[in-house]
């Protein structure tokens, strides 16, 4: 998730909360909030699967240790 302005959002310490799925996003120590752009799909089934290592291992590109 990009998130322009970050650093002027959030502060050392603040407590942030990310839906990945709908792009929204909260500083839930001050209470801001909004939302950008979705991730793809593809970067959502990655993350679902356990990240990019995992999905090669499942898709069978990859040998399982």
């Amino acid at each position: 998730m990009t998130l322009p302005g970050a650093t002027s959002i959030f502060k050392d310490g603040d407590v942030g909360a990310f839906d990945l799925t709908d792009g929204i996003w909260r500083n839930e120590t001050t209470g801001a909030s909004g939302t950008v752009a979705k991730l793809p799909e593809m970067m959502l089934d990655i993350i679902a699967s356990g990240g990019l290592m995992r999905r090669l291992v499942i898709q069978g590109y990859l040998a399982a240790d």
